[in-house]
């Protein structure tokens, strides 16, 4: 797992599986991230597919 971290994961992607894990709430993060990014999103989904998780969180 630790090697999973050491890739490019930008900190709004931790920032945002903390919050969607219930680690931080939403008033205890620092900024909200607007997603925007088409083409970054679809590149998450493939990672996240290929990874076959049974109970992905959607990345929109």
């Amino acid at each position: 797992m630790n090697a999973a971290w050491n890739i490019d994961v930008e900190p709004t992607t931790i920032a945002n599986c903390f919050q969607h894990c219930k680690i931080r709430t939403e008033e205890d993060m620092p900024f909200k991230q607007e997603i925007g990014d088409v083409e970054g999103i679809h590149k998450l989904k493939e990672v996240i597919s290929d990874l076959h998780y049974r109970n992905a969180m959607d990345v929109e």
